[in-house]
């Protein structure tokens, strides 16, 4: 399942105000651009070409052991996961101003601050627990009354709103990082 424009368009006004900055940043990465959470939640800002409008997956932020931990893994996915993808101005905008927000977090850090350069992070440079990502992410959604999907279904709903406006499988199958063209259609 996925979300029509207008539902994104309901989360994301209402994650802006019920959740400012570190989630909001995150779904609206993840619904822009079709990134897995765990792309998302290991995005550095070093990866982020401002001028020519895309950023660069490289490494993710995934489950490290059976116990439930998480870290930063240096490799993505697959071979195709390692890609560029491009982002509107409307979300560099966005990053610009949560940028902002990270600069004067480190400031107030100080030496506390780890900095790990991610663009998602904790006010003390960490990442983000996957946990809190989605506990936000189903808190909103409830109190919207929106349909209930996966926080993983934002790619999805990305794909899917893509080939609806007539942008062609293979660049969604590119963008999205997908090694076979039926993974993309099944989307």
């Amino acid at each position: 399942e996925t979300w029509t424009p207008e539902e994104i368009k309901r989360f994301l006004d209402t994650s802006k105000l019920k959740r400012p900055s570190r989630h909001y940043i995150a779904y609206e990465i993840s619904i822009k651009t079709g990134l897995r959470m765990g792309e998302v939640l290991g995005l550095e800002w070093k990866s982020i070409n401002w001028e020519k409008r895309y950023i660069t997956i490289r490494q993710t932020l995934c489950r490290i052991d059976d116990k439930g931990n998480y870290g930063l893994e240096p490799e993505v996915k697959t071979v195709n996961s390692y890609r560029n993808v491009n982002i509107p101005e409307s979300l560099c905008e966005s990053l610009r101003k949560h940028k902002r927000l990270v600069e004067r977090d480190k400031k107030e850090a100080g030496a506390k601050y780890n900095d790990l350069d991610l663009v998602v992070c904790t006010k003390m440079g960490d990442w983000l627990p996957p946990c809190n990502w989605r506990r936000g992410f189903h808190s909103i959604r409830k109190q919207l009354g929106l349909p209930k999907i996966k926080p993983h279904a934002l790619r999805h709903t990305h794909a899917t709103y893509l080939i609806s406006i007539g942008v062609s499988p293979k660049i969604v199958q590119e963008r999205l990082g997908h090694s076979d063209i039926k993974q993309t259609l099944g989307t």
